[in-house]
């Protein structure tokens, strides 16, 4: 949790604001926060709270406290037997990350790192919101306050010396005259605007500021300047301060996160996007897939190993596609353009003209562009550079049509044998080779998707201690599988939740409901089944964000959809969350319904005994329609056996059972045995119901 005392008071969790409360509550938390870690005695704070305190002043500032505990997270507030504390490992206050960025830029300037002290200092100045205790009391809060408004202004400064030995004169002079009008004492600001004066040529300007000051400090304060102020005057008329007019420096920013290995089982696709990009082919490169399977640890990847193509820089940004709060590609200019050396003053606030400026600045530089987890194309056109010997690297789980001439990979789940060189990589290649069988299945519980793999190898190498087939195991626990695939920040669970929240409520309807189907796989009639209506745009969704797998037809010429089995498994989650049982059989029902009718077209087919016009032209070729479908066939008389559809059980064993016998009979597989065996088996269970 994090808790602002630089501007009104303020606790956030996660990026969202959490409501304080009345005056008391943010006077006690801004008290425990100036002191976080250490034990704020009751006295003081019933004391800052009453003039005269009542004889309940204890017992109020438990309950104030309680209701305050009530807003924050767990653990934040601890009760101590004279007082409270705020835990300095359950919080983060802005005040200290202040201190410390503004002791990083001191260091950074003693050695001469002035880049790395203006970032420091313009980073900490950045945190401030306004006045400091905003809207507490003036009487706790003036005496702290000004002690602040003093470490600000000190900050802001520092920022100032540093663009100073940068060479960034202009925005030195942008930034200190509204400085200078807030502090009119302050004579090392006079200092800093006449050095950046003389430095652009500007002597005369910068001997006008001398008497500017001269006149302020001796009419309002009754003294003279400073002797640092009146040398720096002396030294100008002497021409003793340099004219040293220059361009701010050409900035390359490096702002590519670490990842220099080539993602398991994607050195193919690895290789083609590299070649294209050394080759100077695309402008614009996007990688798309699902949640999870490796868009952002490929597109990283491929970034580190074109920077030589790219010598002025490479700039990178997460866009928020998969979420609610997505980033405003205007910002995300701002922030570009700011990394490549525009002065903040000088950055547009019109859009159009923020977007000129950006495309001016890379025009003729060799820049990556690399944008993560966009959301749609709107969000990328305004990042394009224009410059031919720039390029653009997009992820996104939506296919993203509209970039026309754009190079597109689609990124699928791993192969077996790359998914087992990732759980090596991770967990260890002589443990999982100990235990091949039980490493493949996890693979298969994983369902080859890179995230879950990686948490699955991840767990396993916290945990050196568990045998594989034990934590294999775990995963086949289907109701378990995804708690088990949560590892710190990294959670299965989670990123396709992200997905499915921002789907419309059709799309969100039908994916829950798919959770329902027997087998990950199915044809087109079962999603319209499920919901019982048209479903053709709310597939199309699912399809274009990767939660649904679009196979193609079939060899009877039904179109066929596929989830991943997490997904699957999340599915079902939310249908047994979100709908009632009465909604889930109706669901159910239909869709069982569904195949015993067209099991028993398809049987009356195969003895002639049903005319051309049958309703479902798949079932034209019986046999064939039965050979694709006898594997869900099969599981839908389990689960209508297990969830209370006795008669189509029955119904679906016979007919498969009839099947499987003709099949065996004709000599076309002899394998069908068990399959028939297992068939027999379930009907006979579910007559017995």
């Amino acid at each position: 949790m994090r808790i602002g005392v630089l501007g009104p008071v303020t606790a956030w969790r996660g990026g969202d604001a959490v409501p304080v409360g009345g005056a008391r509550e943010r006077y006690v938390l801004a008290v425990l926060s100036v002191e976080v870690g250490r034990v704020v005695p009751v006295e003081r704070l019933i004391d800052g709270l009453w003039a005269r305190p009542p004889r309940s002043a204890r017992a109020q500032l438990h309950n104030l406290v309680s209701r305050l505990r009530a807003r924050l997270d767990d653990g934040v507030i601890i009760t101590r037997p004279t007082g409270y504390a705020l835990a300095a490992h359950a919080v983060e206050v802005d005040l200290a990350e202040f201190r410390a960025l503004v002791e990083r830029g001191r260091r950074a300037a003693e050695v001469g790192d002035h880049g790395v002290a203006e970032e420091s200092f313009g980073a900490a100045v950045g945190l401030w919101r306004g006045a400091a205790l905003a809207d507490v009391d003036e009487e706790f809060a003036g005496p702290v306050r000004v002690g602040w408004h003093e470490e600000r202004l000190a900050a802001w400064e520092g920022r100032l010396a540093a663009r100073l030995a940068l060479g960034r004169y202009d925005e030195v002079l942008v930034e200190v005259a509204p400085l200078i009008a807030e502090h009119p004492y302050r004579e090392r600001l006079y200092e800093v605007r006449m050095v950046a004066l003389v430095a652009v040529g500007r002597q005369v300007e910068a001997l006008e500021v001398y008497r500017e000051a001269y006149r302020t400090l001796d009419v309002e304060l009754g003294v003279a300047p400073g002797s640092a102020l009146r040398e720096l005057e002396r030294r100008i008329l002497r021409g003793e301060v340099p004219v040293t007019r220059q361009a701010a420096p050409v900035v390359a920013p490096r702002q590519l996160p670490p990842g220099l290995v080539t993602p398991a089982g994607r050195g193919e696709v690895h290789g083609e996007v590299v070649a294209a990009l050394r080759a100077a082919g695309p402008g614009l490169v996007v990688l798309v897939g699902p949640g999870g399977v490796g868009k952002t640890a490929l597109a990283v990847a491929v970034a580190h190993h074109v920077v030589e193509r790219f010598p002025d820089g490479q700039l990178f940004a997460t866009l928020g596609g998969s979420h609610r709060d997505r980033v405003d590609p205007h910002v995300v200019v701002g922030r570009f353009l700011r990394a490549l050396g525009v002065a903040g003053a000088a950055v547009p606030e019109d859009p159009e003209e923020r977007v000129a400026l950006y495309r001016s600045t890379v025009a003729d530089r060799a820049v990556l562009v690399v944008l993560d987890d966009v959301a749609a194309e709107a969000q990328v056109r305004p990042l394009l550079p224009g410059g031919s010997s720039c390029a653009t690297v997009v992820t996104s789980r939506h296919q993203l049509g509209a970039l026309v001439g754009a190079a597109r990979w689609t990124l699928p789940a791993l192969a077996v044998e790359d998914s087992l060189e990732l759980l090596s990589r991770v967990a260890g290649a002589e443990r999982i080779a100990a235990e091949a069988d039980a490493a493949g299945g996890i693979v298969a519980l994983c369902g080859n998707l890179p995230l879950a793999l990686c948490v699955a190898a991840g767990r396993l190498a916290v945990h050196p201690t568990w045998r594989v087939a034990e934590f294999r195991d775990r995963l086949a626990e289907e109701r378990r599988r995804l708690d088990e695939l949560s590892l710190g920040d990294l959670d299965v669970r989670a990123v396709i939740a992200a997905g499915y929240r921002l789907l419309d409520p059709s799309a969100r309807l039908l994916l829950r409901r798919l959770g329902l189907s027997a087998t990950p796989e199915w044809p087109a009639w079962v999603a319209g089944a499920l919901v019982g209506g048209d479903v053709d745009r709310s597939l199309e969704t699912l399809a274009d964000v990767h939660l649904v797998e679009v196979l193609g037809r079939d060899r009877v010429g039904q179109e066929r959809f596929r989830l991943h089995g997490l997904v699957h498994d999340f599915a079902a989650e939310r249908v047994a969350a979100e709908e009632s049982p009465a909604e889930r059989d109706a669901a159910l029902g239909r869709v069982l319904g569904g195949w015993l009718v067209r099991a028993g077209v398809a049987e009356e087919r195969l003895g002639g005994r049903v005319g051309p016009d049958s309703p479902d032209e798949a079932i034209a070729a019986p046999r064939e329609w039965f050979e694709v479908e006898s594997g869900v066939l099969t599981a839908c008389v389990d689960q209508a056996s297990r969830l209370g559809f006795p008669e189509v059980a029955r119904g679906l064993a016979a007919r498969l059972a009839g099947f499987l016998a003709l099949r065996a009979e004709s000599g076309a597989s002899r394998p069908g045995s068990g399959g028939r065996q297992r068939v027999a088996r379930t009907g006979v269970s579910a007559r017995s119901t």
